[in-house]
């Protein structure tokens, strides 16, 4: 019995554990202005949708942290033309291959879908349009 209490008292503390929401970004109530840098590349990473709010998606270019992402949130990097691997990491991992081009803003949304057993992320090379439709119900984070 002593061992079944145990067990019952570690599967629940790893439970609490991994549905924690390890977010570390700051929001913020100003929207900035998003203009091109004439020597980098400008990425404006965002979830369009409220879906999956809680679940967070990290955002690593070329295995560097830049920013992290919750359902309809946003925000903005900066990074050297060339070749990138942009990697989202929430319950599975997604990689994209970026061709970025210096004073050229691009914009990336990042989704989580429903799955069988675990969420489906997604990372989609968006439009300023699309961007622009969802801007009003976004947050910004820095």
């Amino acid at each position: 019995m002593r061992i079944l209490n145990t067990l019952v008292i570690i599967v629940t503390a790893l439970f609490y554990v991994s549905c924690s929401n390890n977010f570390s970004m700051t929001r913020q109530t100003q929207k900035p202005q998003i203009t091109p840098d004439s020597e980098k590349a400008t990425l404006v990473i965002y979830r369009g949708t409220s879906f999956g709010y809680g679940m967070t998606m990290a955002t690593y270019l070329d295995n560097r942290f830049v920013g992290q992402t919750r359902g309809a949130s946003y925000f903005i990097t900066k990074a050297e033309p060339g070749i990138r691997h942009l990697t989202g990491i929430a319950e599975k991992n997604i990689n994209h291959r970026l061709s970025l081009e210096a004073g050229k803003i691009y914009y990336i949304n990042q989704g989580i879908y429903p799955g069988v057993l675990l969420a489906e992320s997604k990372i989609v090379i968006s439009d300023e349009h699309h961007f622009l439709k969802r801007l009003k119900n976004l947050t910004f984070y820095y």
